[in-house]
């Protein structure tokens, strides 16, 4: 369990539900959600759970150099998992890890660091923390050697002060460079990644971990497109439950309700024959569940008001680019300040 695992090595695990141990093979192997909530839903929910997306291991270490021992499984897309370092807000550096082998990761202090005034080497994580970041796919950890320099988690003020719940599907899965990370980058704060590629359906057992079983300030669910294969009333039922536990757990917590992002079956934008006639629906029953809620923590974030630049997707008119996803990271980020600013909870 994360409990029993996590003392056993000095370092912090972000945007980790749990750590699990694969038989007899060194390391954990970094789970987004915690086992007994992942095995409960959908089955390639059970799969994408294990993606390490956002994952995060963090350290300070008062050696200038240190070692990180990883390993990978391969990812559904790639041959090999990227992890991407960084020293506080800046990247460090890129390594692609072919699965199947230990790959050591060996890191030092830039030179760099010692020219700017110390105010203009932070936003959200203090300079001396080192943030090694996984990308889409199962990643494993096996340890940090600190060459001789006592290595520790970050203190709470080393990190940005505010945690942020993202929800969604693959286009909040998305990848290092998914609109997720780009808006908490502009807003200085600390994003979980809890996006589910292709498999966002709302489960119970989910919406219950997200409202109650892990830490954070504030919350955006992006539902629906998963969903197209339910019935309006299926989709109802799961969204229904999802945010009014999310709302009811978290009192005082902002929530934000995202509609379905502007695709090639969107009403505007399709042609009237092929209109998605279950988006129309379930973006209706988004909307109707704000207005009945009638929380002040809940907000409702038009898909459109993010996305609002249809060639920021691909050809499958669906999924963004990165350029898309760069797009709608800064106008969320924008939707998102002065609610947040308003709570007091960002300056």
């Amino acid at each position: 369990m994360m409990s029993s695992l996590v003392s056993d090595y000095p370092v912090a695990f972000h945007n980790v539900g749990e750590l699990e141990r694969l038989g007899d093979l060194p390391g954990v192997l970094l789970s987004r959600l915690p086992r007994g909530v992942r095995e409960a839903l959908n089955r390639r929910a059970r799969h994408v759970a294990l993606e390490g997306v956002g994952c995060e291991i963090r350290f300070v270490s008062e050696h200038p150099d240190v070692r990180v021992f990883v390993a990978a499984q391969k990812p559904e897309f790639g041959e090999q998992l990227e992890i991407r370092v960084f020293r506080g807000d800046f990247e460090h550096s890129t390594h692609q890890i072919p699965p199947g082998q230990t790959s050591i990761l060996a890191l030092s202090v830039p030179d760099t660091f010692g020219s700017p005034q110390p105010h203009h080497l932070r936003q959200g994580f203090a300079p001396n923390v080192w943030r090694v970041q996984f990308g889409r796919g199962p990643g494993l950890f096996l340890g940090v050697d600190g060459l001789g320099g006592t290595i520790r988690p970050p203190q709470a003020d080393e990190l940005p002060g505010l945690s942020w719940l993202a929800y969604g599907s693959s286009i909040t899965n998305s990848s290092l460079d998914g609109y997720p990370s780009v808006a908490a980058r502009r807003l200085g704060v600390d994003v979980m990644n809890k996006g589910l590629s292709g498999a966002c359906h709302c489960e119970p057992e989910l919406a219950d971990w997200l409202a109650s079983g892990c830490a954070w300030d504030f919350a955006t669910l992006e539902l629906g497109v998963n969903m197209r294969g339910m019935t309006p009333d299926q989709f109802g039922t799961r969204a229904t439950h999802l945010v009014r536990q999310v709302v009811a757990m978290n009192p005082g917590k902002p929530v934000f309700l995202i509609t379905i992002f502007p695709n090639c079956l969107t009403e505007g934008i399709a042609r009237t024959e092929r209109i998605c006639a279950n988006d129309l629906a379930f973006n209706e029953i988004l909307r109707g569940l704000v207005a009945e809620i009638e929380s002040p923590d809940l907000h409702l974030v038009e898909g459109d008001q993010i996305l609002d630049q249809f060639t920021g997707l691909r050809t499958d008119l669906l999924h963004p680019t990165p350029y898309g996803h760069a797009v709608m990271g800064l106008n969320l980020a924008e939707i998102l300040r002065p609610v947040l600013v308003a709570k007091g909870l960002l300056n």
